[in-house]
């Protein structure tokens, strides 16, 4: 609360944030806690005295609270796990140190420019992301800086920042045990906190070195569900009050807040209609659903005012008006109901013609319409520059053993959930209407175990409505028969099942987004910790109710069978996920941080750049990529002068991303944005279709580099008689090169093609091609020679490839990249800085007066 009362004092006050700011919120916060403790009666001398007795038998006290205690251990190792190699010097992400930055200029000025130059000139970047986490760690630093009298330093706000994460993942833990220990009981709720203190995957991404916005996101993600179900299965305004301000928290805290909301939006709505047919809608309810409503609108709208967004974006929120949406049906169904007393059947009706008349008179149909189809190929990359982010790729089998761990495999295990739910609807169901009993067990085990073949044919249908991406994985299939076997579940059940239906709509929905993108493993890995431990409660509940409905024991013990064969799985999948923590902490101690031009520039050389990874304006990446990759010296100049850009910096991990560039470059054209122009980009783009990805076109081929490796393979005496070593090539598919190679004479060679065609006929001009051993500093250009530079035993790097075999020619010693850090020679710049060891950073400075030069 302390950096959410900075942040609205700043808001509304214009205060900047400093230690006395901070101490003083501190001071106003304890005062309003003691306040409301005794307005509750909560402060009294029975209190106090029972407080000091914990002390005073130790043995009772841990014997009372040994789950308590349990968990406190949990959490301690949940935070050791993640901390417990922070103090290397290294960080295994980048994106702390851009979200740091961003702290930084809150720490040095008191507030955060609305924008500034750091990046896109001649355009601003748009500097107030969503500020909570900043003002969090910005709060502690500012404590740690003042009390020890010392002065700003980078290193050590990297560090301080450090702490957040570990820590809010061991409160993770603890909400995870509320979660669960009402639903079931004790122990699936410590094995439930135990999955999330060692899944592999919220290890590495919560760890000392991301103090980035995700894990923020990630926590007050589980804090609203927690808060939220707790407030609506206990009907509490207290603690809808606490979940109104995690919603707060979740806006103001990172971008994440999206998918939360629209998982409690969903649930308002179908838990709604379950309240309404079962006749246990209340005012409760409505006002439960409102007061989580208002701390979105509130925070969307603190948010506005602190990005000096226009008024409108107050009352029109995107996503978050799902919410607002979402309580409007159970008020209007609630009134027209119990207070009007009309019909069900008429206030249904009536319901769905408001919303019906609503989708198509105001924008509400055209947005919601839009979310769907959005959030069918969320998982999928928007743009030709996503394309080139490694996290923007989908995950595959081989990652779920390491990340997840081999008994938490994202497929089986929800399958294996969706059938535990329509089991357990069926035994709930089956005395009551058989039919409907044994239809959703069916329902369930061919969506199940025929997933293939239905969504072959639901995909077909949905296309039609251009949402075919929705039935593009198993997972939705699940996720539509644990949604039918919760609404019979809840329908027939005499307890009011509340979270059953909020696990349902937290895990598939999640799950599906996590195995579409490796950006969204954490979020995958989130959804099976949940559940894991719900399958497991789920189960217990299933044993239990069939012993009651056979008669097999007594229910004494039923229950402790039950919960003795749970214990024994649960131990069994908390010890396999146990041997992954070691590794884990040890890959994330050996991993250095990511070398990214734009984090280094700004964040610690306190410089310009052109381009920033936050990509606020991504078609000045591909402007710059066409630049250095296939752009005339002109088209350089432009791009130099236009950014106002003095240095060029090259290094040798561009030459391994080279496809990702040369990617980038394929796909610029004129007009590929109604936001910025890019004149220098031609009017038709050498790859047309970049959906289809990177390392699919001719055009790529052109500009890729070929990496060579001697080989053990013999040379055929047809192509020689002399015995000669051979070379592959990394061009090497059907129809790629593999060569024979003769020894340098007058330091050159050459390279003799094997293949059919050069076999019958050597007189072919790509069947023999001359070679030279270079070191990259060529005087002058032979475009008929290839330039092998060694990068390793037996490993060479070819400047300047063979394509003739399929007809095209290299353009690859053409771009300016390739002549600067190869050659060192492009008209119009200075070598100015060579790094000592191997030369594998170079920057070179725009002299400005080549433009003359180029042709």
């Amino acid at each position: 609360m302390n950096p959410a009362l900075s942040l609205l004092e700043f808001v509304a006050f214009g205060a900047l944030l400093n230690s006395q700011l901070v101490l003083l919120n501190a001071g106003i916060l304890f005062s309003l806690a003691l306040g409301a403790l005794i307005y509750q009666k909560q402060v009294s001398e029975a209190t106090l005295r029972a407080v000091l007795s914990l002390g005073e038998k130790p043995e009772e006290t841990l014997g009372r609270n040994w789950p308590a205690f349990v968990v406190l251990l949990i959490m301690v190792f949940a935070f050791f796990a993640r901390f417990a190699t922070s103090w290397s010097p290294y960080f295994f992400e980048f994106d702390p140190i851009y979200y740091t930055h961003v702290t930084g200029y809150l720490v040095k000025q008191g507030y955060e420019p609305l924008y500034d130059d750091d990046a896109y000139y001649p355009v601003k970047k748009f500097h107030r992301v969503p500020p909570l986490m900043h003002y969090m760690t910005g709060s502690w630093y500012v404590l740690y800086k003042d009390f020890l009298g010392q002065s700003y330093s980078k290193e050590m706000l990297l560090l301080t920042a450090q702490v957040y994460p570990p820590l809010l993942a061991a409160l993770m833990c603890f909400l995870a045990y509320i979660f669960l220990r009402d639903e079931y009981d004790k122990w699936i709720a410590i094995l439930g906190a135990a999955f999330f203190a060692l899944m592999p995957q919220l290890i590495q991404k919560m760890a000392a070195g991301v103090a980035e916005q995700q894990p923020f996101g990630i926590f007050t993600a589980l804090a609203i569900f927690v808060l939220y179900a707790l407030a609506y299965g206990k009907k509490s305004f207290r603690i809808a009050l606490l979940a109104g301000l995690a919603v707060f928290a979740a806006v103001l805290g990172s971008a994440q807040f999206v998918w939360p909301l629209l998982v409690v939006s969903a649930y308002i709505m179908l838990q709604t209609l379950l309240d309404f047919f079962r006749n246990s809608l209340d005012s409760k309810a409505i006002v439960i659903n409102a007061i989580v409503a208002a701390g979105a609108l509130l925070g969307n709208a603190v948010l506005a005012l602190y990005q000096a967004n226009p008024p409108a974006v107050y009352f029109w929120p995107g996503s978050i008006l799902f919410i607002v949406v979402a309580t409007v049906p159970g008020l209007i169904l609630y009134l027209s109901t119990f207070k009007l007393k009309i019909s069900k059947g008429i206030a249904f009706g009536g319901l769905l013609g408001i919303m019906l008349v609503l989708a198509v008179v105001t924008p509400l149909g055209e947005r919601f319409y839009g979310y769907i189809n959005y959030g069918s190929v969320y998982a999928k990359p928007q743009s030709p520059l996503m394309m080139t982010v490694q996290e923007e790729n989908p995950t595959y089998e081989g990652m779920f053993a390491s990340s997840f761990g081999e008994l938490f495999n994202p497929k089986p295990l929800l399958a294996i959930l969706a059938v535990i739910v329509a089991v357990s609807a069926f035994a709930v169901s089956f005395t009551k209407n058989k039919v409907v009993s044994v239809a959703v067990i069916v329902f369930a085990l061919v969506l199940t175990a025929l997933n293939r073949y239905v969504a072959e044919a639901i995909s077909l249908v949905f296309s039609w409505f251009n949402l075919s991406g929705i039935m593009s994985l198993d997972i939705m299939l699940y996720f539509l028969a644990a949604t039918v076997s919760v609404v019979v579940y809840f329908h027939y059940s005499e307890k009011r099942e509340y979270l059953l239906v909020l696990f349902i709509l937290i895990i598939f929905p999640i799950a599906y987004v996590g195995l579409n993108k490796l950006k969204y493993m954490v979020h995958l890995s989130f959804a099976l910790s949940l559940a894991a431990a719900f399958i497991l409660g789920e189960t217990m509940k299933l044993l239990i109710r069939l012993n009651n409905s056979f008669k097999i024991t007594s229910e004494r013990s039923a229950k402790l069978v039950s919960l003795s064969f749970i214990l024994l799985i649960g131990f069994i999948m908390v010890g396999a996920q146990a041997t992954k923590v070691l590794p884990m902490m040890e890959g994330l101690k050996g991993t250095r941080i990511w070398w990214d031009y734009g984090h280094w520039t700004t964040f610690f050389g306190e410089s310009h750049t052109v381009l920033d990874p936050g990509n606020f304006y991504w078609e000045y990446d591909l402007e710059t990529a066409h630049a250095f990759v296939d752009g005339t010296l002109g088209d350089l100049y432009f791009t130099m002068k236009n950014h106002n850009a003095t240095h060029v910096l090259v290094d040798s991990e561009l030459v391994p991303k080279w496809g990702a560039l040369t990617y980038l470059a394929g796909v610029c054209y004129k007009n590929i944005s109604a936001r910025i122009s890019e004149p220098t980009c031609p009017v038709k783009p050498g790859i047309e279709d970049w959906r289809k990805g990177a390392g699919a076109s001719d055009y790529e081929r052109e500009h890729y580099f070929e990496y060579m490796y001697v080989s053990q393979q013999e040379c055929p005496k047809r192509i020689s008689p002399v015995r000669l070593s051979t070379m592959v090539s990394s061009f090497w598919r059907q129809d790629m090169p593999l060569y024979c190679v003769t020894q340098p004479q007058n330091q050159a060679g050459e390279l003799l093609l094997i293949s059919q065609e050069c076999v019958e006929d050597m007189s072919k001009p790509y069947c023999k091609w001359p070679y030279k051993i270079t070191s990259g500093k060529e005087k002058e250009i032979d475009y008929n020679m290839s330039y092998l530079l060694p990068i390793g035993t037996g490993a060479f790097l070819n400047l300047n490839p063979q394509l003739g075999f399929i007809g095209k020619k290299s353009k690859l010693l053409d771009s300016a990249f390739a002549r600067l850090y190869f050659l060192e020679d492009l008209p119009g710049f200075e070598l100015v800085y060579r790094s000592p060891q191997n030369g594998q950073v170079k920057i070179f400075k725009y002299v400005g007066n080549a433009a003359k030069q180029s042709s």
